[in-house]
């Protein structure tokens, strides 16, 4: 097996957290914007482990553009999740006495 580049490793973390984000998105209902994000990142990664010898597919279709797109869209994912999630933990937090998180 060939070494990975940093590019390419950059690229298996990145489809490593959309997948835990997208993971935690699908436990609850989906809106309309996570729906749509979930959809681009698993356009994003899913020919990730489809690259050959040379890497050429990689190269072309895995750009640093892409990869910050995608990072963009995995972390407002994620944050869509906890704003969602947030209120419950907020009145619990005032409630207990603890500052909201």
């Amino acid at each position: 097996m060939a070494e990975l580049t940093t590019d390419e490793l950059a690229w298996i973390k990145g489809a490593s957290d959309a997948l835990i984000a997208i993971r935690s998105a699908t436990r609850d209902e989906l809106d309309d914007e996570q729906r749509h994000d979930i959809r681009f990142l698993a356009d994003a990664f899913h020919n990730i482990g489809m690259v050959d010898g040379q890497r050429p597919t990689f190269a072309r279709m895995h750009t640093p553009d892409m990869l910050a797109r995608a990072s963009t869209v995995t972390t407002r994912l994620r944050e869509s999740i906890h704003r969602r999630r947030s209120p419950k933990r907020s009145i619990l937090s005032r409630v207990l006495g603890r500052p909201g998180r």
